[in-house]
């Protein structure tokens, strides 16, 4: 059902918020029509689930003697609209100290009020120089009073006349910066992380200038501080530090501009743990755990699915099921409908993994198909994962797990929507996985098979799932030198 512009935008005023809109409708000063008050109060009492009001029976309560309208409904709705919107443009003003400030100094201007406006000018001036990190559009709010006041034919003579054009000109710099560098954090460590070449002269120039700001403006020293770790290597020290810079100056950011930094940071986290450094874990939960905390992950009341994964895997590994299972279960209302289903099968699957309940997994993997690549993807290497580990606690699972990675493989091989470089990291997880499985099960194994098999993964670089073989060759490895120290009791005899 198509949502009206009305109810959505209803549904951005909070409960304790109606009230105020209600005042404001009632006010002589935007409307003398009765109809928006009358209309609001019949709609009221189904916030913030408009979809069930009946139109019919609405007109009827608001022209009980009439034939039903639509044409008039509409335009009552339209009116109502108009009146919404400029209440949430007032209340924006309301809370937005600065905003508020600039547009009292524009009024001030150009009523010719040359006192007040420059009193409001400074003001503002100073509520922005305190909170310069709240957001990268600051120093452009900054600019443009001191470039107003610059302007402003009744600016008092000073020994320097371009004393005020100059400070705008450095705020001017540091938005201009500001920007740059957010798209350079976004190159390096978001969606498009390398595919968009970065000139190195035109890099280091904009480094360089950003470093003389960065004193000043601690918005400019967090973006320096990431754009540092994804060029010059991250290493553990360096990330805590940046997690700490990033706490630090959180609760002065506003939420979009606190969310873009939360994901980049967690995303170069990620990709550490995801390399096999486990020491990252401790800081990246707590990361994540904010995130959703603030309600910095949500895009138009969605959560995106590979972010959703990332959680379940993170909370998983940290050995926090419980907590897991609440994230998925209070989180299930904000995935796309049309892919909630192999998403919730994953999370749980990749839970029950890690708790050890392979075959569990298995089941739920099993129980969902996708036709979108990157979940068929999570889904094989997945359920590869489940099969190697249950066959390296019994080996009747040998032939199911077999039959499993070549249907991996010629899954992978027989993809037009993978090129061969995609293709390559997939066909040698599987490959190894099958040598794992092939050698647990031989009889004559003996442990320099499992050195050769452990230097030739070791020695791939391009391969997923490295650091996991590696430790199932060691399991399997152990349960020889288990059997060597305990004969069976047939052996025995």
């Amino acid at each position: 059902m198509k949502t009206t512009k009305l109810y959505r935008l209803l549904n951005t005023i909070e409960t304790r918020e109606l009230k105020a809109l209600e005042h404001f409708l009632l006010s002589p000063y935007f409307t003398n029509k009765t109809e928006p008050i009358a209309l609001f109060r019949e709609l009221r009492p189904f916030h913030p689930i408009y979809q069930k009001v009946d139109k019919v029976q609405l007109y009827k309560k608001l022209r009980p003697k009439k034939a039903f309208d639509v044409h008039w409904l509409n335009d009552r709705y339209s009116e109502l609209s108009r009146l919404v919107e400029t209440f949430l443009q007032s209340q924006q003003l309301t809370r937005d100290e600065g905003l508020s400030g600039s547009v009292r100094c524009q009024a001030f201007r150009e009523r010719g009020l040359h006192q007040s406006f420059f009193k409001e000018c400074r003001s503002t001036i100073a509520f922005y120089t305190e909170r310069q990190a709240i957001h990268p559009n600051t120093p452009l709010s900054l600019w443009e009073l001191h470039h107003s006041i610059y302007r402003h034919p009744a600016t008092p003579a000073k020994p320097d006349p371009f004393e005020e054009e100059l400070k705008a000109m450095a705020y001017l710099d540091q938005y201009y910066i500001t920007h740059q560098l957010s798209f350079v954090v976004n190159c390096l460590g978001g969606a498009t992380a390398r595919t968009i070449p970065l000139s190195e002269e035109w890099l280091s120039a904009i480094l360089e200038k950003a470093s003389r700001y960065q004193g000043e403006n601690p918005l400019l020293a967090i973006y320096l501080q990431l754009i540092r770790l994804f060029r010059e290597g991250c290493t553990l020290d360096k990330y805590l530090l940046a997690t700490q810079q990033f706490m630090a100056l959180a609760s002065l950011l506003e939420k979009e501009e606190k969310a873009f930094l939360l994901v980049k940071l967690a995303n170069l986290g990620s990709s550490q743990f995801t390399q096999g450094q486990m020491d990252y874990l401790p800081q990246l939960l707590p990361l994540y755990q904010y995130g959703l905390e603030e309600g910095l992950f949500l895009t138009n009341g969605i959560l995106s699915e590979d972010l959703f994964l990332n959680i379940c895997v993170l909370g998983a590994y940290a050995n926090e099921p419980d907590w897991t299972r609440t994230f998925i279960e209070t989180n299930e209302p904000f995935l796309k409908p049309a892919y909630s289903q192999e998403t919730l099968a994953l999370g749980k699957a990749y839970v029950a993994f890690h708790m050890g309940d392979f075959i569990a997994a298995h089941k739920l993997l099993n129980e969902v198909q996708s036709s979108r690549l990157v979940f068929k993807l999570r889904l094989n290497s997945l359920s590869v994962r489940c099969l190697l580990e249950a066959t390296l606690a019994n080996d009747s699972f040998y032939s199911p797990f077999k039959a499993k990675v070549d249907n991996f493989n010629k899954f992978i091989r027989r993809n037009h929507l993978l090129s061969a470089q995609r293709k390559q990291p997939y066909l040698l997880f599987a490959a190894m996985a099958l040598k794992i499985a092939r050698l647990h099960k031989k009889p004559d194994r003996n442990k320099a098979d499992y050195l050769l098999l452990e230097q030739k993964i070791s020695e791939m670089a391009s391969i997923i799932f490295k650091s996991w073989l590696l430790a199932k060759l060691k399991q399997s490895r152990d349960s020889l030198e288990e059997q060597e120290r305990w004969p069976s009791r047939k052996q025995k005899k």
